[in-house]
């Protein structure tokens, strides 16, 4: 009796794990916001709160010796980042749809993720902001704000408090006093739609894959809200090419289909 107990147990374990898996399977980020299949519709207004200054605590996340990939291998390289996590979760804050939600961290990915018509920038950087009422890996308990980086003439003053020492290992820099104001894009227009992380995360016990999984089968945790900017950020060439040295093969994840998701965007020009 307490094996089948125990059988029992399992089965219903590998059904919830196939329902999960499928599920995300249909909502997998980034996608191309190709024009044609753009739905427009007066958006919800997001409402940026709070934006101050904060210290980062700034990492490389490729870690050559780590054991969370397949068969105990490191995470890719083209699957890792340059992430700033947040010190301060009252630093950044908005609202949407009456929920409330606090930035955590920030990271950057070459070429872009998201693309219009196919078409990359050089750089994407996502802002992860966390529903407060929520636990990561609980349903759409993420909301993220990503923007495309083109090249500009000049550094971006503020970025370079990063750019001017990335980090080439696993380790932490602390960049003190940085201005989150003036770096995070306008959100006044925007595409937005349901979404996944687009890199392996161990959000255990609400997405139950593992990482080692997540890489196996190419489906990340569903668990965004997406809202890319139209407003652009300006880097130099010389910061854009700072960060590609540390990912001479990009870091970005190929576009995934939209399949019968709703893509939204609040204006009928976009780019």
């Amino acid at each position: 009796m307490q094996n089948v107990k125990k059988f029992q147990m399992w089965l219903l374990s590998m059904l919830l794990l196939a329902a999960t898996v499928s599920q995300a399977q249909d909502r997998q980020s980034p996608v191309d916001f190709n024009r044609s299949v753009l739905d427009y519709a007066k958006l919800p207004k997001l409402k940026v709160t709070r934006l101050s200054i904060t210290d980062l605590n700034v990492q490389n996340t490729f870690d050559p010796n780590g054991t969370n990939g397949v068969g105990g291998a490191p995470v890719p390289r083209q699957l890792c980042t340059v992430k700033a996590n947040v010190s301060d979760p009252n630093a950044g804050t908005l609202t949407v749809n009456g929920r409330n939600y606090s930035l955590f961290e920030f990271h950057f990915h070459t070429p872009s993720e998201h693309t219009i018509d196919n078409e990359h920038s050089p750089m994407e950087v996502h802002f992860v902001f966390r529903d407060l009422a929520k636990e990561p890996g609980q349903p759409d308990s993420l909301l993220v704000v990503g923007a495309w980086i083109v090249t500009a003439k000049k550094d971006n003053r503020e970025f370079a408090k990063i750019f001017s020492n990335l980090p080439a290992t696993p380790s932490y820099i602390t960049v003190s006093n940085f201005n989150l104001k003036a770096v995070f894009p306008s959100t006044s227009s925007s595409f937005r739609y349901l979404g996944s992380l687009t890199s392996p995360a161990k959000l255990d016990p609400y997405y139950p894959p593992s990482v080692a999984e997540q890489i196996a089968d190419d489906i990340f945790p569903d668990v965004v809200i997406w809202v890319v900017s139209d407003d652009t950020i300006g880097l130099s060439s010389n910061q854009i090419e700072a960060f590609q040295a540390l990912f001479p093969d990009g870091d970005s994840r190929n576009a995934h289909p939209i399949a019968s998701r709703r893509v939204l965007h609040d204006k009928k020009s976009p780019h």
